[in-house]
């Protein structure tokens, strides 16, 4: 019983240590940090990196002033409430500089292409993420067609227009234009077509029919095979332009679209 006893009181005393050791060195931190004079903010640093949004916006809608504590300030909160509501924004971080700077750096997301419907200028980027652009400032391809549209800003977009943002960012990327110069992608169904075509409408007039080999992953990107039809479009489209010619349909929904690709020509 005796050594049960003391066994408890060491025990006890252990803790009491520990707490006093805990506390003083939150004391110490909040001397050496939180309390120093010579971490008081003075300078705010804003960089943005895109179109949108100005440093004086950026510092506005952060909630930390010159004359805060460096170490008052909450990074991850202060971080995680700005970019709730800021859905245009891809990435921000936020550092502190010894002695007396917050370092803030925002990067925009980029859009790749219009989302057509209701919600005429709701922009999308290449990971499919949608956000309010203004369309005065961008002259890009419009996604129409969708089986739904989105909910909400921050909002994801996955099937058919995963597979549209695929087609537009190659045809973006991959020196295709000036001569494919896509202006719409229609992902609306046709009973004439295989499911999952994607109707291509050229800037220049032409409407492509492309269907290919998807694969079975969650982030859609070019394929060998989508690759291999949109250059045979190009191919072909930079061919009938340099005699004098312009396609007016092209249906590469065939796996023998080497071979066989039905295509009908303008007329006049």
């Amino acid at each position: 019983m005796y050594r049960v006893g003391t066994v408890i009181l060491c025990v006890i005393a252990l803790a009491g240590v520990v707490a006093l050791v805990g506390y003083g060195l939150s004391m110490a931190r909040d001397l050496a940090f939180n309390r120093n004079e010579a971490f008081t903010i003075a300078h705010i640093d804003v960089e943005t990196h895109g179109h949108l949004m100005s440093q004086s916006f950026v510092r506005a809608c952060i909630p930390v002033s010159v004359g805060t504590n460096l170490f008052d300030v909450d990074i991850a909160t202060m971080k995680d409430n700005f970019m709730s509501h800021a859905h245009a924004v891809r990435h921000m971080t936020i550092a502190r500089h010894l002695p007396d700077t917050l370092r803030i750096d925002v990067w925009e997301r980029d859009p790749i292409a219009w989302l057509g419907g209701q919600q005429r200028y709701i922009a999308i980027d290449r990971d499919g993420y949608v956000f309010r652009y203004p369309a005065r400032m961008r002259r890009l391809p419009m996604v129409t067609g969708l089986e739904e549209e989105p909910q909400e800003e921050g909002q994801q977009m996955e099937g058919l227009v995963g597979d549209a943002l695929a087609v537009i960012e190659y045809c973006e990327n991959e020196g295709m234009s000036p001569i494919v110069k896509l202006k719409r992608v229609h992902l609306g169904e046709d009973d004439a077509l295989p499911r999952g075509t994607i109707q291509l409408e050229l800037a220049t007039g032409e409407l492509i029919y492309l269907w290919w080999h998807r694969t079975a992953t969650k982030k859609v990107s070019p394929t060998a095979d989508m690759i291999g039809r949109l250059n045979y479009m190009r191919d072909w489209i930079e061919r009938f332009d340099k005699e004098g010619m312009r396609i007016a349909t092209m249906d590469l929904t065939f796996d023998e679209y080497p071979r066989y690709c039905p295509a009908t020509l303008r007329q006049g």
